[in-house]
C-alpha cells in the first residue's frame, strides 16, 4: 500500500493529492511486467530463459539448441530482461539492419532507466552505492547537463560515478580527424600511437569502458604532461576529481 493512500473502508479508498482529496472506488497499483512468451508456445521450438523469455544472440536471432535460427528474430519484452521501450526500439533497429543484410549487433549498454515518480529518478550504469571504494562520485546541477525544459530545472541534480570496476578500465577516444574549435575535443599533438605521425584530438565528453582482459598489446604510452593536461580539462569542464 502506498504511503499516500489510506483505506477508510473495504469499499472506499481515498488518495491524498496536492489539490485536496480525491475519492475513488478502486485504485489499481501495478508494478512490473512479465514477457508473456509462454502464450506463443515458442518454448517447444526455441531456447528460452528460466523466466520464459526467448533466447537470442547479439543479432536478435532466436536460438534453438544454442544456435541462431536464420530468419527468426525476437525483440522487446518477449526476449529482453530490460522491458523498456527504448531498449525495444534499439533491438528493432538491429533486426531491421540484419534483414537488410548487415551483421549489426545489439550493444546497448548500460541500459538507461527511470522511475516516473515525484521526484523522477533516472539512471544508467553503476549506482553510487554499488561502486568500488576508489570510484569518484560527482554531483552536478541537472540544468547544466541537459537542454530544453531541463535547463530551467533548479532543484534536481545529476550524479556521475567514475572509476575502475573490477577488470574494467576507463578510456577516452583518440582521433586523427581535425576537431579544432570543438570544445569537447582536446588537441594532443602527434605521438607513437599513430604510425603516420598525424596530429590527434582526444574526445573528453565520452568515457569508454575497456575490459582489461581484452587489451592484447600495448600500443603506446601517453606522455605524462599530456595526461595531466587532459586531467585538468576533465576537472575544470566535467567536474572530475
Amino acid at each position: 500500500m502506498s504511503p499516500f493512500i489510506e483505506m477508510y473502508s473495504d469499499a472506499e479508498l481515498v488518495e491524498e493529492v496536492r489539490s485536496g482529496v480525491l475519492d475513488a472506488g478502486l485504485v489499481l497499483n501495478a508494478t512490473g511486467r512479465i514477457p508473456n512468451a509462454d502464450a506463443l508456445g515458442a518454448g517447444a521450438l526455441f531456447d528460452t530463459h528460466d523466466d520464459g523469455r526467448l533466447a537470442t544472440d547479439a543479432r536478435m536471432r532466436v536460438l534453438a539448441g544454442g544456435e541462431p535460427v536464420d530468419g527468426v528474430y525476437a525483440l522487446g519484452d518477449v526476449t529482453s530482461a530490460h522491458q523498456l521501450k527504448h531498449v525495444a526500439n534499439q533491438q528493432a533497429r538491429v533486426v531491421r539492419d540484419n534483414l537488410r543484410g548487415l551483421a549489426t549487433e545489439d550493444l546497448l549498454a548500460p541500459i538507461p532507466q527511470a522511475i516516473f515518480g515525484h521526484p523522477e529518478v533516472a539512471s544508467f550504469g553503476t549506482r553510487g552505492q554499488d561502486a568500488p571504494a576508489d570510484a569518484v562520485v560527482v554531483d552536478r546541477a541537472y540544468s547544466s547537463t541537459a537542454y530544453g525544459w531541463a535547463m530551467e530545472d533548479e532543484s534536481s541534480f545529476a550524479r556521475l560515478v567514475v572509476g575502475r570496476d573490477g577488470g574494467t578500465l576507463l578510456g577516452l577516444m583518440l582521433s586523427s580527424k581535425n576537431h579544432d574549435g570543438d570544445r569537447d575535443w582536446l588537441a594532443v599533438g602527434s605521438g607513437p600511437w599513430d604510425a603516420q605521425g598525424r596530429p590527434s584530438w582526444l574526445r573528453l565528453d565520452r568515457v569508454l569502458d575497456v575490459p582489461e582482459a581484452g587489451i592484447r598489446r600495448e600500443g603506446a604510452i601517453f606522455p605524462r604532461e599530456k595526461f595531466d593536461t587532459v586531467a585538468s580539462r576533465l576537472k575544470s569542464d566535467f567536474a572530475w576529481h
